[in-house]
């Protein structure tokens, strides 16, 4: 019979801050156990996989903590503890099932000084042991027997150098804020030649690190390098010669060297910002075919030796903002797609310093010097020109004209009083945003200029989402007042009248239309009732009376009294037989069927309305004896034949 075991599941045992000394047998009852995400209680089918212990007082740990008690144990937090000998938690480490291990920030001794202190591991992929006033690591096997090592984390140590590391397997090591370099010692040649598969090195805020030894191959499988804020005074990158992505930024670097990237065709990306580069040679970025983005701000460069870009063809990013430039000359990279030049001292623009950027679509200029523009810029795919805070007082009326497909232009923070005129905004035919806030602006209300370029920004779709906010400078009483308050209150009562309008336009035939339907619906309804009603009465007068016909024809009561009576009299017969039909009584199966009478009351109605009866029926007998004596006579004569038969 096969045993069932349960299925793993994520739980999280966390006992921080416990000031612990020792590790307590039974866990379930000290620690809280719960699935991630959640609180819950102590299950003993649950299998624990992350294990909190940091900010104690751990030493040690028992070797039977992971055997007997935590078998499927992944992670293990024992930062800030005072573990000093690794041997003491090596019965841990040796877990077969154990990925992250955190060791931060405890006072550990002799890291690789014997065999004792080498951590062994078949399964840890993930070794934080940074912060941990570790200052040397010269044991070439200190983290070989770790068979799955891949992220190492050293940083925040005293190291002073770093002699030989070993791993197979190893790809991301931090070596950043330690004292590399301190005594002219550092990154020596043997130091990562032993990690064929490194790929991520962070050296940054080694604050001693001067220069990487140029004489030998450090890693050929490098692929990104961190060395920012360190004091790296020479960019040479030669020994990562399979190099991708490089910062650098925040050093001392002062001149870009010919062939400091001779070696490194497959680089990227450059980061070299923040450094003290005033010059370039001209075949500085010799090898740099696979150059794509380029950082040059914040620096001292007063001047570029453009020419040197010619052996960057992919160069598609450049930045050199916050330098120390006066005039913008002719750029001559056809790849660039993006210019940051703002920030610098900028005076002057070139009028073709955009002819040879034949992709160019974002180009900012903003924070600049710049009193006037060139008479015409000219670039068929430049899409965002930000020209804010400069100092332009005016414009040519052709200078954008050969911009067709600008889309954004920012020209706020400037000196323009004037307003643009129409013939200047025509050329952008693909314009969407126009931002002019913060200029003092000259408000001549009956200026056929300014307010052709009301209307052109608050026509729909408005060209600018700040348009409430432009203000007047001068003349005094408009001064510190908005456009729309000042001169526009008008032109923007009238846009609310045609949108009324236009919405008139649409509201007053619906309503007719309601009202229409409406109208006809009430002439259908009345008809209706109208037809109806004719139909009940004429149906009420097709219906028998049962009550007055048998005894009164209906043409006595049409007015002619005399000619009812000499109807009457023609037929004494019919009306003699109908009162004698109606004064007999019931027979016997007849009797039966009539209602019972319940008391005396009914007794007296039934009796009241057999006097009505036989009284009208006297009053109709009268009627029909009035005839002529030779009628009654033949009445008469015809009772003894009727008898005897």
């Amino acid at each position: 019979m096969a045993v069932q075991v349960a299925a793993p599941v994520t739980c999280t045992l966390s006992t921080a801050p416990l000031d612990l000394t020792s590790v307590p047998y039974d866990l379930s009852s000290e620690f809280y156990v719960g699935p991630e995400g959640g609180p819950g209680a102590h299950d003993s089918t649950a299998t624990v996989t992350n294990l909190n212990l940091a900010n104690n007082r751990l030493e040690e740990l028992p070797t039977s903590l992971i055997s007997e008690r935590l078998p499927y144990l992944q992670t293990l937090d024992l930062s800030n503890n005072k573990i000093q000998d690794i041997y003491k938690i090596q019965s841990v480490v040796l877990s077969k099932h154990l990925l992250h291990l955190k060791l931060a920030s405890n006072p550990i001794k002799n890291l690789g000084f014997n065999s004792d202190n080498v951590l062994y591991s078949e399964s840890v992929s993930r070794l934080d042991i940074s912060d941990c006033n570790i200052n040397s690591i010269t044991n070439p096997v200190t983290f070989m027997y770790m068979l799955n090592l891949t992220r190492l984390d050293l940083s925040g140590n005293p190291l002073v150098v770093v002699d030989h590391l070993f791993s197979s397997t190893l790809i991301y090591l931090h070596l950043s804020r330690c004292l590399l370099g301190l005594n002219d010692k550092g990154i020596r040649e043997e130091t990562f030649i032993s990690l064929p598969k490194l790929k991520f090195l962070n050296l940054s805020m080694n604050a001693h690190l001067t220069t990487f030894p140029i004489s030998k191959l450090l890693s050929s499988s490098l692929l990104q390098l961190e060395s920012s804020y360190c004091a790296l005074e020479k960019l040479d990158l030669r020994p990562f010669p399979n190099l991708q992505h490089a910062v650098l930024k925040g050093n001392v670097i002062k001149i870009l060297y010919n062939d400091m990237l001779s070696e490194n065709e497959n680089l990227q990306s450059l980061d070299i910002s923040e450094n003290s580069i005033h010059h370039i040679e001209q075949n500085a970025f010799v090898g740099g075919k696979s150059l794509r983005n380029l950082d040059l701000s914040l620096n001292l460069l007063s001047e570029l030796n453009w020419n040197s870009f010619s052996h960057t063809p992919q160069l598609g990013y450049l930045n050199i903002s916050r330098n120390l430039f006066v005039f913008l000359d002719e750029i001559p990279i056809p790849s660039l797609v993006n210019l940051d030049a703002s920030k610098c001292d900028i005076i002057k623009l070139s009028p073709r310093f955009l002819a040879k950027t034949q992709d160019i679509r974002f180009l900012n200029l903003s924070y600049n010097s710049i009193e006037k523009l060139p008479r015409r810029l000219t670039s068929r795919t430049l899409l965002s020109l930000d020209l804010s805070f400069c100092r332009i007082s005016d414009i040519p009326d052709e200078t954008f004209q050969e911009l067709p497909s600008l889309i954004t232009l920012d020209l706020k923070g400037n000196r323009l009083t004037n307003p643009l005129r129409n013939n200047l905004l025509d050329h952008l035919v693909n314009l969407k945003e126009l931002n002019l806030l913060n200029n003092p602006w000259h408000c001549e209300c009956s200026d056929l200029d300014f307010q052709k370029l009301w209307k052109y920004l608050s026509a729909y779709p408005t060209k600018s989402k700040n348009l409430k906010f432009l203000m007047c400078h001068s003349p005094k009483e408009h001064a510190g007042m908005t456009w729309d308050k000042s001169c526009f209150g008008s032109y923007t009562s009238e846009e609310k009248t045609s949108k009324n309008r236009t919405l008139m336009s649409f509201l007053v035939p619906f309503l007719t239309l309601c009202c229409i339907l409406a109208v006809l619906l009430v002439i259908r309804q009345a008809y209706t009732s109208h037809a109806l009603e004719v139909q009940q009465r004429e149906n009420a007068n097709q219906r028998p009376s049962r009550e007055v016909s048998p005894r009164v024809p209906a043409h006595f009561f049409d007015g002619d009294l005399e000619r009812g009576i000499q109807l009457s009299v023609t037929e004494p017969t019919q009306r003699s037989s109908s009162i004698r039909e109606l004064s007999k009584l019931p027979s016997y199966e007849e009797a039966l069927l009539l209602p019972k009478v319940q008391d005396r009351e009914d007794l007296q109605t039934i009796a009241n309305k057999y006097e009505d009866n036989e009284r009208f029926v006297r009053s109709i007998s009268e009627i029909s004896q009035a005839p002529t004596s030779g009628s009654s006579q033949e009445e008469a004569d015809n009772r003894p034949s009727t008898s005897s038969q």
